[in-house]
């Protein structure tokens, strides 16, 4: 690439482009889906100490 980025793109041939195009996809994806999980996963947390707070308190109660 000789440190010139854009010449190095203009002069790939189009399978090397698909291959890029396919390869920024993907880790787009992947970070989406990350997002995804973590939220998920955050979620179930927050269910958790909630329900385990409920149990707490109904449990005082009686």
């Amino acid at each position: 690439m000789n440190g010139k980025t854009g010449e190095a793109f203009i002069n790939e041939d189009e399978q090397t482009k698909e291959v890029r195009q396919l390869i920024f996809k993907y880790l787009t994806f992947r970070m989406a889906r990350r997002t995804v999980m973590d939220r998920v996963a955050a979620d179930r947390a927050i269910k958790q100490l909630y329900n385990r707070r409920s149990d707490l308190a109904s449990a005082s109660v009686e």
